[in-house]
């Protein structure tokens, strides 16, 4: 995750002017090789000294530590600093930050502003502003003065201004909805979107003084950093391989700071484009994410139907359901053939293992093709179909195979209640969503939300994951302070997400300690926001323990960019067969 753009002409439009003007483009680039690659300009690997030893290459670039935003990161106990423009030359004032979760937002360290002489002095031998000795921790890197020259004039430029779509008063977002999406889909994600961006500007005045609605800390109210959003809807249309060139023309016409969600069965193009001009994508609800994504500008909640995938194939092993005898059994995909790729993850997978996979796309989804495609199933037989909530409604017409049957939780829109019985008594789900019956109680909030404002729970993982995406990027752009940098977006995600609930859950004890307890409801919190008074809200108190996320571990190391990393194998149970009982553990599958 570079900061500088791959041309040198987008380059000097996002540089400050006088930047552009005081260091060569040749410098930064030079500079950029040295503190993200450990590399010099001529393809020399760069050495340095850590605590007696050696480094060299990418073990040695700057951006292990210090991360691509310059912002710092945290080693053990040991917090490192910001070394952007800002904090070590101090043109604008002093750095208000954090990378410790464990302690508050404090200065940067006290030192003068570094000159070049002086960062010289500290980068080759230790030795601060201060003609003090850091930490071994620092490395001491042997440059040559041209090499520490490029290297300054990286930093120099390095997070030394807002990235576009930062304006004073207002943060710009946009969210994308590809062609292949569901109108009905399409539809429950806005009204999400849209009633958490006004939640969002109602509960925020921007600028310092009194009168803020909320804080999330007291930095945040000091330097009255909190911003108004605004969102577009970035609609695309036909062919995938056009839609780069519509992101294009959108991004053009008004630069955003990030992606809010979003909804498409593909997300490579938007990917691609995100990649190409470091636009954060937060949280889109896709189908089937890129493989292999590492470092990218998209965060996903998770995998997908190629989770799925390694789920199944990891349970099938282990259930020892999978025969590499062709004549003993074979695993059946049935699927819509405008779900492009969606039988590729498993395909592979079991190939691998040499079981015989029959792919069996359905031309036009209706009772007589799905029959067709399930003739001639045996008792050793695997049968995965991968349909939708509402092409699983042709079920009702087709007799049970013999076969073991398994189903799609993410295609179905998590709650597979709607089949018939008998296809409910064979049938195992891969569920990659905390389970129902837990759900119920921990997101109590989220559900009494929904209710405040009139939105139907009609595809609750959709809405969910729209609700938390919003939800989360307001949390993490208010810790970011004045920091509005998107690669520091991305790092704050990182870091925050496993503390993500429980600093909601902090938040609603400020509130509590700042209400009476007849105050506490949602319909209390409408009066005091301004919002909707005299609509009929439950009046529940919060629990300060509810969760806001439909799944049950979310987390991100760095670089890492799918959030939840597992699944469930659930049966239907009960009376009435509507309830789910896992019959695995939570599988995260091998080397995924």
């Amino acid at each position: 995750m570079n900061f500088l753009f791959g041309s040198f002409a987008l380059l000097a439009l996002i540089l400050p002017f006088e930047v552009c003007a005081n260091q060569s483009l040749d410098d930064i680039e030079a500079g950029r090789l040295i503190y993200n690659e450990g590399k010099t300009a001529s393809g020399q690997v760069v050495s340095a000294q850590r605590a007696g030893i050696s480094l060299s290459g990418k073990d040695a670039a700057c951006v292990s530590c210090h991360r691509p935003s310059g912002m710092g990161s945290v080693e053990g106990n040991q917090q490192i600093p910001p070394i952007t423009a800002n904090a070590l030359f101090m043109e604008q004032g002093r750095v208000i930050s954090n990378m410790d979760l464990r302690t508050g937002k404090r200065f940067n360290p006290t030192h003068p502003p570094y000159t070049s002489a002086t960062l010289s002095a500290a980068i080759g031998k230790g030795i601060n502003a201060n003609g003090q000795e850091m930490t071994s921790l620092m490395p001491r890197f042997q440059l040559s003065d041209d090499e520490m020259h490029q290297l300054t004039a990286y930093l120099k430029s390095l997070s030394a201004q807002h990235s576009p779509g930062v304006l004073p008063r207002e943060l710009r977002l946009a969210t994308v909805i590809t062609p292949d999406t569901d109108p009905v889909r399409k539809q429950l994600l806005l009204e999400i979107l849209q009633a958490k961006v006004a939640e969002k500007n109602i509960s925020t005045l921007p600028g310092r003084g009194a009168g803020r609605r909320h804080m999330v800390s007291s930095a945040e109210l000091l330097l009255g950093t909190e911003r108004r959003w605004s969102l577009e809807v970035w609609e695309l249309q036909g062919p995938a391989d056009t839609w780069q060139t519509q992101l294009e023309a959108y991004y053009t016409k008004r630069p955003v700071f990030a992606l809010l969600s979003g909804l498409g069965k593909t997300w490579q193009p938007v990917s691609d484009f995100c990649n190409k001009h470091k636009v954060p994508a937060w949280f889109p609800s896709v189908d089937t994410p890129p493989e292999h994504q590492q470092d990218g500008y998209t965060l996903y909640f998770q995998q997908g139907s190629r989770l799925e995938a390694h789920v199944l194939a990891q349970y099938l092993e282990t259930e020892k359901l999978l025969s590499p005898q062709p004549a003993k059994a074979k695993v059946i995909q049935v699927y819509d053939e405008n779900d492009a790729g969606i039988a590729g993850p498993l395909q592979e997978l079991l190939a691998n293992k040499g079981v015989t996979v029959v792919n069996r796309p359905l031309h036009s989804v209706n009772s007589t093709s799905l029959k067709a495609a399930l003739a001639g199933l045996g008792t050793a037989d695997v049968v995965m179909l991968w349909l939708r909530d509402q092409q699983l409604q042709l079920l009702h017409g087709v007799s049970v195979p013999s076969a073991n049957v398994f189903l799609s939780a993410k295609l179905a829109a998590a709650e597979i209640t709607d089949i018939p019985a008998a296809w409910k008594k064979n049938a195992r789900v891969i569920y990659p969503y905390e389970l129902p019956a837990k759900r119920k109680s921990s997101m109590d909030y989220f559900h009494q939300w929904m209710a405040f404002n009139e939105i139907p729970l009609v595809d609750e993982p959709l809405q969910a994951e729209a609700y938390f995406a919003a939800e989360y990027l307001s949390q993490t752009t208010a810790d970011m302070l004045d920091n509005m940098y998107r690669d520091y977006l991305l790092e704050r995600a990182e870091a925050l997400l496993s503390f993500s609930e429980s600093a909601k859950s902090e938040q609603r004890m400020r509130n509590r300690q700042t209400m009476s307890p007849a105050d506490r409801s949602l319909k209390a919190i409408a009066r005091r926001h301004g919002l909707a008074e005299g609509k009929a809200v439950p009046n529940t108190v919060m629990d300060d323990n509810r969760s806001t996320t439909i799944y049950p571990h979310m987390g991100l190391g760095p670089g890492q960019r799918y959030s939840s990393k597992g699944a469930y194998v659930v049966k239907f149970s009960g009376a009435q067969l509507d309830e789910l009982q896992p019959v695995s553990s939570w599988v995260i599958p091998d080397g995924l």
